[in-house]
């Protein structure tokens, strides 16, 4: 995709999908194509300049100074931009009361150019009739329906005129020749009836070379009952068989906070699943049947249309298969790009518009905002098709994309492409150029001239000359002055991240420009061999900044990594900020040792200004036991410590949390409706504490009528602070069975991402954070944003043992992990079902983008598996807590074919039993191991003290039988501060394929365990 961060990027993902909802056909701005004979014409506000031209409105050398209009699939591009317009109905024709009426034009228009620019007239009192404006464009821009605000009089004339001042202009910015005065007139029957008829159609009855991409346009002469139409009663038929697709039929409709539709006017094109419009062939013959016997199309007043036919023929010049840039990168246009000559767009042709002969040429326009002074302008060009060729190019001196001096016209941005067929005096329809074959949907190219420029290292770009991490593997993020698309890096070792490429997309990037490029697959390393990395990093036209060289990597957070001090009689322990990885002095260590049946203190030591120390090693196979503790922090202690380096990660007491808040919004016109109760919206975020769910329900919504969206307000929620994640928002249906045929589409209903999201610090507060829901995922088939294969369906049971009676129902979650995020994103959401509260059956769906199955055929991975955005598996998670607070989780992989989600006790804690007095200070804190056979289970418990105060200690336990132990040491013997009093203790414990006890990082154990469950909490006293 170009030009994105995640949050932009999963909107692109989403919104070219067309919204089939009723009354969801948008007032589109239709384009136009140009008509200039010299390849390197400028049209817009200047005109047709020639190559250096004015370009600007009413600047030097202007011939016209009227803006460009929109670019759409099916646009018509003429010769000339025209005159005067048809007016339907034709002149003897009566119309109803509650008719609309039409213009026809030679070519697409710019709506824009039409605001204001018409007047209904009574013929005989002279009195105005508002009509809606600007009108309505639908034919493929070629039609503008004139719709009056207010039944007209029957018996009744009326006379339509251009308004004075009126400059109506085509999608190019041409101006019609001769629209001016009077363009005729209509005349309303004295006897209104209740029968509708048809006022027109387009292509019209007996029209012998429509476009092979039309749009369908039925005109009635009054409101039709919505309820009638579909593919029956407007039944279109292509050689006497089924179109490629064939959508229902839709009412053209006035757009607004809620739309209104006109149903007086009915347009069809067909579309596939992703919104791409379709060839309906080549000479054939296409037939609609309306109201056919059976399938009556009424009129809101109750007559039925009588059974009525048209038909038509597909002219013989079809519009481009396809369009592309040829070379990469694929998305956008860049300083190399405008360097050289080389194409700048490809376009397919088909069969029938393969090049038969000398003279066929391919027409290309380039519409985007001028660079001289900001105005909608068209670049229009045309290069010639060699004879028999399937593929014709365009370079950029033959679209005239820039002046003598190799600057563009354009100005940096999204720049839309157009390309049709020329053959003779035929002209084909407009096929737009995708830059993004893997999103649904059609994508402008982003034009960009100007290299990035790279900030520092770091979320918020602070680092200069090093880079600290917490994560595994060498991951490099950092901030530079736009969104960036590539990063390459080596490591002084000599590997690099060129599994994607030599010159590899990153993984995200934000709209600030932060970046996380591809990692560099070293795992934990060692401390005191640290490593130096160059970096190169280029925007996403290729664009590139000046090579960073020489960077300290600096890997914090390494459990078991190193050789250890020397004559392997000491531990080498470093110790720093958990929030912000500094090192931290003046912390005592203490050092003790477990032989099995005595733990026997070794002795302490205060890390150095690096937050190292040296504390005594146990000997002869006994297990260390380190505790550290610093003022203002949370003790940490681990119970059977590495012989080798321990990087400690201490929490201050009482950190205050970030908070996060804003709104989902939804178009109106989506259909989405935010405050019906067949909706619910959740906010997803991977950051929230541990210990609560990962999920925030949707608050009040309210309809913002300026802006035309629902509006519903989130949070604030508390999360983890100095984490960069992901938030997600869903709309689900929760009515939404597991006996839906399609359970998926049924009930994840729509999606969006924004990722990177920064980390915050220590009780900082997000900025209010908006999440656009712009897309349905009713298509099924598009694989850049529907619900494909994602969807699934497993067995669940409840734990059995101490686990109670499960509270409410199981969270079900779908998650993608990302490398340089510190927790998995949640990419989709599911729904678990029961008939006994022990058996459970889980359904769970996710968007396409993230498919990580191909299931053969067309099947393809999502994009963001194939972009490199995240690992190519998919986890489903399930989360069970019981009606005492006890937590069970599970992440079951999708792509080995699940046959059940493996619930697991949760390690309850033993002793001390709850209410008990007179622990003591010191005491063997034993919790239920039920580790899985043949996993490794890294528990944790945790004390809290009525000020907040916490004293977390870890043990890894490979037996996964009976009962584990941490011991909580005499601190206070050697000078420390132990908890003490009233405290409150629950357990935890993590299980993962991967966490197999060798060399790893702390953040890895929540990031890629499979299992994680988590003891109700109860309080006892030490004294």
């Amino acid at each position: 995709m170009g030009r994105f961060s995640l949050a932009v990027r999963l909107k692109s993902i989403l919104a070219p999908i067309p919204m089939r909802a009723p009354f969801l056909y948008l007032l589109l701005l239709l384009l136009g194509l140009p008509g200039c004979d010299n390849p390197a014409c400028l049209f817009g506000p200047g005109g047709c300049n020639g190559v250096g031209g004015g370009g600007g409105g009413g600047g030097p050398g202007a011939a016209g100074s009227f803006p460009a209009g929109s670019l759409e699939t099916g646009s018509w591009i003429t010769q000339d931009p025209g005159g005067q317009p048809i007016l339907w109905p034709q002149p003897g024709t009566l119309l109803q009361p509650g008719s609309v009426f039409a213009l026809e034009f030679s070519g697409s228009m710019s709506v824009e150019s039409l605001a204001g620019a018409f007047e209904l007239i009574d013929a005989v009192f002279a009195t105005p009739v508002p009509l809606l404006d600007p009108p309505p464009l639908v034919a493929d821009g070629r039609i503008a329906l004139m719709v009056p605000s207010q039944p007209l009089i029957p018996g009744s004339q009326y006379i339509l005129n251009w308004r004075p001042g009126a400059d109506p202009a085509d999608v190019l910015g041409r101006g019609l020749i001769g629209a001016t005065g009077n363009i005729g007139s209509i005349a309303i029957s004295g006897e209104p009836s209740v029968i509708p008829s048809v006022v027109a159609v387009y292509p019209h009855d007996g029209e012998a070379a429509a476009g092979d991409l039309t749009e369908v346009l039925v005109i009635f002469d009054q409101p039709m009952t919505v309820g009638d139409f579909s593919n029956s009663s407007f039944a279109v038929l292509v050689d006497g068989g089924p179109p490629p697709a064939n959508p229902q039929p839709l009412p053209v409709a006035i757009p607004g906070a809620v739309p209104v539709p006109v149903t007086q006017a009915w347009v069809w094109s067909a579309e596939d699943a992703g919104g791409t419009r379709l060839s309906l062939g080549v000479e054939l013959p296409v037939t609609l049947n309306l109201s056919p016997l059976g399938s009556e199309l009424g009129s809101m007043a109750g007559g039925d249309l009588p059974a009525t036919e048209f038909s038509f023929t597909i002219g013989s010049l079809p519009a481009p298969a396809s369009a592309v840039k040829p070379f990469a990168p694929t998305s956008a246009i860049g300083l190399d790009d405008l360097s050289t000559d080389a194409p700048l767009v490809e376009a397919e042709l088909t069969v029938a518009a393969k090049a038969t002969g000398n003279g066929q040429k391919l027409g290309v326009v380039a519409r985007g905002l001028s660079r001289a002074n900001g105005g909608e302008i068209a670049v229009l060009g045309q290069s010639s098709v060699a004879e028999g060729e399937f593929l014709a190019h365009a370079t950029g001196s033959q679209i005239g994309f820039s002046d003598g001096f190799g600057q563009p016209f354009l100005a940096d941005g999204d720049v839309a492409f157009g390309v049709w067929s020329i053959s003779g005096t035929r002209r084909s329809q407009v096929r737009l150029l995708d830059g993004e074959l893997l999103v649904g949907g059609v994508q402008s190219l982003l034009l960009d001239t100007v290299p990035p420029i790279f900030l520092g290292f770091g979320s918020n770009g602070s680092q200069q000359g090093f880079l600290i991490s917490d994560q595994t593997d060498m991951i490099v993020l950092g901030r530079a002055t736009e969104r960036i698309g590539y990063a390459h890096v080596v490591s002084s070792n000599g590997s690099e991240n060129t599994a994607l490429g030599e010159f590899p997309p990153v993984v995200i990037s934000g709209h600030a420009g932060l970046f996380v490029a591809q990692p560099v697959f070293l795992g934990a390393l060692d401390p005191d061999a640290p490593l130096t990395f160059n970096i190169e990093i280029a925007d996403r036209a290729l664009n590139r900044a000046a090579p960073i060289l020489g960077i300290d990597f600096i890997q914090r957070g390494v459990l078991g990594q190193g050789t250890g001090a020397a004559g392997s009689g000491t531990l080498l322990v470093d110790v720093f900020d958990a929030l912000t990885l500094e090192p931290l002095e003046g912390a005592t260590v203490y050092a003790y040792q477990d032989d099995g049946a005595l733990i026997s203190f070794l002795g302490t030591e205060l890390t150095d200004p690096a937050g190292r120390a040296t504390p005594p090693a146990s000997a002869g196979g006994a297990l260390s036991l380190v505790t550290v503790e610093l003022d203002g922090y949370d003790l940490f202690s681990i119970h059977g410590a590495p012989t080798r380096v321990l990087q400690v990660l201490l929490h201050p007491t009482n950190a205050l949390p970030a908070s996060v808040k804003g709104d989902v919004t939804a178009p109106v016109v989506s259909g989405l409706d935010l405050s019906s109760a067949a909706t619910e919206t959740y906010v997803a975020d991977g950051r929230l504490p541990l210990e609560g769910s990962a999920l925030v329900l949707g608050d009040e919504v309210v309809l913002d009528p300026e802006l035309g969206v629902y509006r519903q307000n989130y949070g604030p929620y508390f999360m983890r602070p100095s984490r960069l994640g992901a938030q997600s928002a869903f709309v689900v249906n929760p009515l939404a069975t597991e006996l839906l045929p399609s359970f998926g589409p049924m009930f994840l209903l729509a999606f969006t991402l924004r990722a990177p999201a920064p980390p915050l610090p220590s009780g900082g507060t997000g900025s209010i954070i908006q999440l656009d829901l712009e897309g349905l995922l009713f298509n099924a088939g598009d694989e850049g944003s529907a619900i494909d294969s994602g969807v699934i369906s497993i067995p669940m049971i409840k734990p059995f043992g101490t686990f109670g009676d499960v509270a409410g129902v199981p969270e079900i979650m779908v998650e993608a992990r990302s490398p340089g995020s510190s927790d998995p994103w949640i990419v989709g959401l599911g729904k678990a079902f029961t008939d006994d509260q022990i058996n459970w059956r889980v359904k769970a769906a996710w968007p396409g983008a993230f498919d990580v199955v191909e299931s053969g055929g067309t099947d393809q991975l999502g994009f963001m598996v194939q972009a490199g955005a995240m690992e190519p598996e998919l986890w489903v998670r399930a989360d069970m807590t019981d009606t005492l607070g006890a937590e069970t989780s599970v992440r079951a992989p999708v792509t080995v074919g699940l046959v059940g989600l493996p619930l697991i006790e949760p390690p309850g804690v033993a002793f001390p039993p709850p209410a008990s007095s007179g622990v003591g200070t010191s005491f063997n804190l034993v919790l239920v191991d039920d580790t899985p056979a043949g996993n490794l289970g890294y528990f944790r418990g945790v004390l809290t003290d009525t000020l907040g105060r916490r004293w977390e200690i870890w043990r890894a336990d490979p037996d996964g039988i009976g009962q584990v132990s941490l011991h909580f040491p005499l601190i206070g013997a050697q000078g420390g501060i132990p908890l003490s009093g009233a405290l409150e203790v629950y357990g935890e414990l993590w299980v993962g394929s991967t966490l197999d006890g060798g060399n790893l990082l702390w953040s890895e154990i929540s990031r890629v365990s499979e299992i994680y469950a988590r003891s109700g909490s109860h309080t006892f006293n030490t004294d």
